[in-house]
């Protein structure tokens, strides 16, 4: 059986652990759910600029080749963040940072094998799956909304409000782990 899937990505980027996070809620059409979080260090100051923006691409190929493995051949990528979509299907500038062609290269590959969609969803709008993957990504990066990191005042400020959203949304969730890839 062949099932399709939506995924909701997010990527997430803290400065003082220079580490980068990526966040993914995949559901496939017979109700399976699973969430996926995973993180990287970037210890290059000029990838660091990038981080959230590198947390959000890893998650898309991750959603992607997660959704391969469990046999779809269809997936739609809903994300927060226009250079998902963008960098995806469009060919890279010469004088792109390599993580961007690298992208561009894999998510080629991956449209060999399955048919990708996008949608855009307004980031902390209180879409449940993205707030999720929000958090996930959060996770990935090694923020945590219980302080365990010394958060600046933008990064606190995101991480009340997205787990306000969270408590107001986590009683219809069903989902459960995966680990990351």
């Amino acid at each position: 059986m062949i099932l399709n899937a939506d995924a909701y990505v997010d990527g997430s980027f803290s400065p003082s652990r220079k580490r980068y996070g990526s966040g993914v809620i995949l559901i496939f059409e017979d109700g399976r759910q699973f969430k996926i979080h995973y993180g990287g260090v970037l210890m290059d100051k000029e990838k660091q600029k990038s981080g959230s923006l590198i947390g959000e691409l890893k998650a898309a190929e991750i959603a992607i080749s997660q959704a391969l493995e469990m046999g779809s051949s269809r997936i739609r990528i809903f994300h927060d963040c226009m250079p998902v979509q963008q960098y995806a299907v469009a060919p890279p500038k010469d004088d792109s940072p390599e993580e961007i062609k690298a992208y561009n290269k894999r998510m080629s590959d991956f449209m060999k094998h399955i048919d990708i969609s996008f949608e855009h969803v307004k980031a902390h709008s209180g879409n449940r799956h993205n707030m999720a993957a929000d958090r996930e990504a959060r996770i990935g990066a090694g923020i945590t909304a219980f302080g365990t990191e010394t958060q600046t005042m933008a990064e606190k400020a995101l991480s009340e409000k997205t787990d306000d959203l969270l408590v107001k949304y986590s009683s219809e969730d069903s989902i459960k782990d995966m680990a990351p890839v």
